[in-house]
């Protein structure tokens, strides 16, 4: 009976080699696990109720400088026919400022910005037969019109909360 004998160190240094190296799996087997893994992430989420879907909250106003005669705000006030709204829901202020949108009276800007922490979404704008959307941009801020005087309403709607805003009455100038 022959005695096995050491390896010798390149041996040995290409067995290391060989162990070293990946083989890839065959492309039917990465198919199949990905597959699996799609359907069990899928049945492992727990889908959302409707109420948990969107909450619905109603913003408070705040301010409202329509309320107020002009020369009670002072000259640096938000300057002649401007009204501004200031409303609070969950931790954050809305600033909503109703201008003219030409001197000749041909209707109304509404626009405004979210401030406090980061809201993203849009906001819409419902009334007199339309209904608009307006993506926030970068700074939270939204722009609609003109549109003309009436009983307006504006929702931000951003990832599951909803914020409405009381309903805007803006008079013909």
């Amino acid at each position: 009976m022959t005695t096995p004998t050491d390896p010798t160190d390149e041996q040995i240094e290409q067995w290391l080699r060989a162990s070293r190296t990946l083989e890839d799996a065959p492309d039917w087997l990465v198919e199949r696990v990905i597959a699996q893994g799609a359907s069990t992430l899928a049945a492992a989420a727990p889908q959302p109720t409707l109420g948990e879907a969107l909450r619905r909250v109603l913003a408070r106003l705040v301010s409202d400088t329509g309320a107020v005669p002009t020369l009670a705000l002072g000259l640096r006030s938000a300057g002649p026919g401007t009204r501004q709204l200031l409303y609070a829901a969950e931790g954050r202020d809305i600033d909503v400022r109703i201008t003219p949108a030409s001197p000749a009276g041909g209707g109304w800007v509404i626009s405004g910005q979210v401030l406090g922490p980061a809201f993203h979404g849009e906001v819409r704008l419902a009334g007199e037969g339309i209904d608009e959307r307006a993506p926030l941009d970068d700074s939270a801020e939204f722009r609609f019109g003109p549109v003309p005087a009436g009983r307006w309403q504006l929702m931000l709607v951003g990832h599951g909360l909803q914020v409405e805003l009381p309903a805007l009455d803006i008079a013909a100038a």
